[in-house]
């Protein structure tokens, strides 16, 4: 059974705290509200040490725990809740899939992502949730594997690339995967007629992309997607929106950081997933705010959190017009590159 109140033993009589473990959860969430995590995490190691069922303790712990890099000791807790099932099982789930991703374990992540979506009393905006964060970690495992080509790898071999026009997905990816270092022409020119064909996943080709520049890939390739054509031209320094990617992370970041870090943590991915898929296509305006407005609400309306829209417009200081047009333009980018329809 729980215990409601905390006691101390003077003279050999327990003296009672009535109502303390409501008054640490309130302090402990103003603290994290304030972005004072070690007062936080004081608040709420007291409340854990009393209740560690608790669910407000273990997870207002582990928040903690994540805003002062103590990934190891999130992650322990944040396991023992989905174990035991204690707190809301989503809110859980999102937060330990962001500390395997902090902790750059991208393959747990998939593998439990996967694991779920099996499963069929997941609900559609978690699926959505998890297929954006898996294809964040495959793409990041692909930056790992490509960004430092070696010069001493194994001659080339013929790769059968059929699976890039493979209807699924997970079969185009599973042929990225399989590529070598180094490749032959032929293998080149496989890969090109893939980023020109009407089919493909989008968030695929930009993988290729990505690895065809890392391999030293130089001059144009057309690039299709979303029904209209594009030329990227792998010379350039500046590809993929890099600056423009972290200045809206930035602010992103400042907008929800402090009121929810777990929305703030997934509202991040789904950009850096949206950017992937949406690439070569311009960002038009190429304004961060109005960006991180628009991912921010579509963040809010796929988990089901209601926004005071005074309130919200007003920190981002754009027109409301705008933001709502990006933010449905993220959805559809997000909907179809889940869906392969493109």
């Amino acid at each position: 059974m729980k215990r409601k109140h905390m006691a101390r033993k003077v003279d050999s009589k327990l003296v009672l705290f009535p109502h303390l473990e409501e008054r640490l959860v309130e302090r402990g969430i103003e603290k994290l509200k304030d972005k004072k995590y070690k007062e936080a995490k004081v608040l709420f190691e007291q409340l854990y040490d009393i209740d560690p069922d608790h669910p407000q303790a273990a997870y207002g712990l582990s928040v903690c725990y994540v805003e002062l890099g103590d990934y190891e000791k999130a992650e322990a807790i944040t396991s023992e809740m989905l174990k035991r099932d204690i707190g809301n099982y989503y809110d859980v789930l999102r937060l330990h899939m962001t500390i395997l991703i902090q902790r750059r374990r991208y393959q747990e992540v998939i593998a439990m992502a996967e694991a779920i979506l099996e499963e069929d009393e997941t609900p559609p905006e978690i699926e959505s949730m998890l297929r954006q964060l898996a294809e964040f970690c495959r793409v990041r495992l692909t930056e790992t594997h490509t960004s430092h080509p070696s010069e001493d790898d194994a001659p080339v071999r013929k790769l059968d690339l059929s699976e890039l026009h493979h209807p699924d997905p997970e079969k185009q990816w599973l042929a990225v995967q399989n590529l070598n270092n180094r490749l032959s022409s032929d293998e080149e020119q496989e890969l090109t007629e893939f980023l020109s064909s009407s089919t493909g996943d989008p968030f695929i080709k930009t993988l290729v992309l990505k690895l065809l520049k890392a391999r030293g890939r130089k001059g144009t390739v057309t690039v299709a997607k979303m029904g209209e054509t594009f030329k990227v031209n792998l010379d350039g320094d500046h590809l993929f929106y890099e600056d423009f990617k972290d200045q809206v992370s930035q602010r992103i970041q400042r907008a929800l950081m402090s009121e929810n870090p777990t929305l703030c943590e997934l509202a991040e991915q789904i950009w850096q997933h949206f950017i992937v898929a949406s690439f070569p296509k311009p960002l038009e305006p190429m304004k961060p705010d109005i960006w991180a407005g628009a991912c921010s609400l579509y963040t809010h309306q796929i988990n089901g959190v209601d926004i005071d829209e005074d309130k919200f417009f007003h920190q981002f200081n754009v027109p409301v017009n705008k933001v709502k047009e990006q933010a449905l333009f993220i959805k559809k980018v997000e909907e179809m590159s889940s869906e392969n329809n493109f």
